[in-house]
């Protein structure tokens, strides 16, 4: 597949995406009392537009650039659909049981980060308790900053 392709390809897929996502950071503004500047919408909703402002810029440059060259080997396409698949079987557990939120995160985080970094005659077990522990302290920090700080439970 070509550069332009793939881009073009995980752009529109990222401006559906930052749609959704700006959508419904827009709901908790109007769902909150209009006496706080400050609401659970407030950041998700300049977050969203920023996503959206920085997608546009990049499709414009993808759309205006010259070059097309292939975007990565044939090998690497099994990779980048297995991230795409466990994605969405991540997403789709989520949604299913909200309260294991933080265990598919650590098991998302490990199995997305063994299957970009793990290469053939690599000690699985070194590369598992090392990723593991980085899948961890991620998950630890998405708990401190969306439950422990701003009080805002994920599961």
């Amino acid at each position: 597949m070509k550069v332009r392709s793939v881009e073009l390809i995980v752009l529109l897929g990222l401006a559906a995406a930052g749609v959704w996502y700006l959508v419904s950071a827009v709901d908790f503004l109007e769902a909150e009392e209009q006496d706080y500047f400050l609401n659970p919408g407030f950041f998700p909703t300049i977050l969203g537009c920023a996503l959206l402002l920085f997608i546009a810029v990049s499709l414009l440059q993808t759309l205006l650039s010259k070059t097309n060259r292939e975007a990565f080997p044939e090998r690497n396409t099994r990779r980048v659909l297995l991230v795409i698949g466990l994605t969405a079987g991540y997403l789709l557990l989520w949604s299913t049981a909200e309260s294991l939120f933080y265990l598919f995160t650590v098991l998302f985080f490990l199995a997305v980060s063994l299957v970009l970094t793990l290469k053939r005659g690599t000690p699985l077990l070194p590369a598992v308790l090392k990723l593991g522990l980085v899948a961890v302290l991620l998950t630890g920090l998405v708990y401190l900053i969306f439950d422990a700080t701003f009080g805002i439970s994920l599961t």
